[in-house]
């Protein structure tokens, strides 16, 4: 009884000393997340010119997050608590999980989150993605469509997705 008391009493001294460790691990776990809008641009065949658009959004797929550790205390600008957490994405539908890293200073498995908002940046091969945990929303770039090559065709199209994510794990 006594070591359980002792145990306690060090877990509540953890979190009146470290405030934020106790929601440092806040966001770990999975995540469904689901496009709401989506737009960017498109090839009109008719007109033979790049126009904006508006596309169904269609984007579908679980993130997961593991938290690893703290992280550093400096968010652009201003100072803040950070946490690290490895980012996997599995498209909904698909047994293909992938990665997703940052290549801010250098290429790193482990993703740098805002505390406070759970804001965090990463990628996949193919998308950017935009994270904002306590809100429970993303964005989503893909920005390796034709238009910036010159292949001028109605396929492979540049957009942005945003929507929402429901914590299922």
């Amino acid at each position: 009884m006594r070591a359980s008391k002792g145990s306690f009493a060090f877990a509540l001294g953890l979190t009146i000393g470290f405030p934020g460790f106790a929601h440092a691990q806040q966001y770990d776990g999975s995540y469904y997340c689901v496009a709401e809008f989506s737009g960017g641009v498109a090839y009109n065949e008719r007109l033979k010119k790049w126009d904006s658009t508006r596309f169904q959004p269609s984007d579908k797929f679980i993130v997961h997050f593991k938290y690893v550790g703290p992280g550093g205390s400096w968010c652009g600008s201003q100072d803040c608590a950070t946490d690290q957490y490895l980012v996997s994405i599995t498209p909904s539908g698909s047994n293909k999980t992938e990665a997703c890293k940052t290549y801010y200073k250098e290429a790193s498995d482990r993703i740098e989150f805002e505390r406070t908002l759970g804001r965090g940046d990463c990628q996949t091969s193919l998308h950017r993605y935009t994270f904002g945990l306590k809100y429970k929303r993303f964005l989503a770039t893909y920005e390796f469509g034709g238009y910036a090559i010159g292949m001028d065709q109605e396929t492979d199209t540049p957009h942005i997705s945003g929507g929402t994510c429901t914590k299922i794990q």
